[in-house]
């Protein structure tokens, strides 16, 4: 199936080419800036179906919005209705618009007829047209200043710069890149399945409604965080989606970063990550014939697994006496929990650094650490 895909270079164009990439049945057609109007006609005339995301949506001059949205989608459209006359051929167009299009703004007139030629196609033609009414996207490889206020703070905190704020309640309406590709994506799919749709206007879910005021404050969050060694938490939602934009604007300098670590004649600990909700990774060196721990928690728990040398866990309830020992090398593969109520020490039984990867269920408070001293009997 082959897919022309116009402005294939741009923020969505980029995105939507890398997803479906993966699927070896799509020859991926592209058309952008440096491309002229004859090598559109020819691809218009090689292609399956048409992805048309080409369009202004900042410029100066009045002329580009209109030469950019509406004639552009006019010539589309003109193509694809001669290849139906000459061939009866139906070409399928999906079309990004913009929720701005009913506005009295050159923008917003511009998209409008652009809808209006589409609309036409589908009505003289019967061709199948889907139209995307997009809000602010957001997402990597956005542009700041351009695609979204998302972006352009994301960019701005990124790097160091300050961000400004003309009305912190002003409400915005988001949607995240991945989700606009997804969906144009499972449209795609539809016709390569034939089970192709007569929809015309097609939603994009979720749409994420937050403030200009909670968005600043959530990215600034986010570069306070990474310089304490926490993470928010980021598994699902409009944090996982904004923390991922986030990242993508760091500059390649601050790709790594340095965080502390502290050391001893026992070998050396590192607290790696930080978690609001879900504790805390780190890891930690045992030098040859040393040993850690000699503690026990209440209520604590923890964590271990050994990725490198050989280690000796050694137990004792601290009510009934019972005691007992676990060596564990790196080829066990296991994981070791410490127990509340159970005194443990961890002690070095190779000739090199053992290095064990720990995690704690709780981030280490030293005013209230839930950890206290014991002395194994020899």
């Amino acid at each position: 199936m082959r897919i022309l895909i116009t402005g294939s270079n741009g923020f969505i164009g980029s995105n939507l080419r890398l997803f479906i990439s993966k699927n070896k049945k799509f020859q991926i057609l592209t058309f952008c800036r440096k491309d002229s109007l004859d090598d559109l006609n020819v691809k218009i005339k090689e292609s399956d179906l048409i992805v048309h995301l080409a369009g202004v949506n900042r410029s100066p001059n009045k002329s580009d919005f209109f030469e950019g949205n509406t004639n552009l989608t006019e010539i589309i459209v003109k193509t694809i209705q001669n290849i139906y006359l000459s061939e009866d051929r139906k070409i399928p167009i999906i079309f990004a618009s913009s929720i701005h299009f009913d506005q009295n703004t050159f923008y917003g007139q511009s998209k409008n007829k652009a809808e209006e030629a589409i609309l036409k196609l589908n009505k003289e033609t019967g061709i199948n047209v889907h139209i995307y009414r997009l809000s602010n996207i957001f997402g990597k490889w956005s542009k700041p200043n351009y695609n979204s206020v998302v972006s352009t703070f994301c960019f701005n905190v990124a790097n160091n710069k300050p961000i400004e704020i003309n009305d912190k309640n002003y409400l915005l309406k988001l949607l995240y890149i991945d989700d606009v590709v997804l969906s144009i994506s499972d449209l795609i799919d539809s016709y390569l399945n034939n089970h192709n749709s007569q929809e015309i206007y097609l939603n994009i879910e979720p749409v994420y409604n937050i403030t200009v005021g909670e968005l600043a404050d959530i990215i600034l969050s986010f570069r306070q965080l990474r310089l304490s060694g926490k993470v928010p938490e980021t598994e699902s939602g409009i944090l996982r989606a904004l923390y991922s934009t986030f990242i993508s604007f760091l500059p390649q300098d601050k790709f790594a970063y340095e965080i502390e670590s502290y050391s001893d004649v026992r070998g050396k600990f590192v607290e790696f990550i930080k978690t609001k909700t879900s504790g805390q990774f780190g890891y930690f060196t045992i030098e040859p014939g040393m040993e850690r721990g000699n503690h026990y928690h209440h209520s604590k728990t923890e964590k271990f697994i050994v990725i490198h040398g050989l280690a000796k866990f050694t137990y004792e309830n601290l009510n009934t006496k019972e005691s007992f020992e676990l060596i564990i090398s790196e080829k066990d593969n296991k994981v070791i929990d410490s127990i509340p109520g159970w005194a443990h020490k961890i002690s070095n039984e190779g000739k090199s650094n053992t290095i064990i990867l720990v995690w704690s269920n709780e981030i280490f408070n030293p005013l209230n650490s839930d950890t206290f001293p014991y002395m194994f009997k020899e």
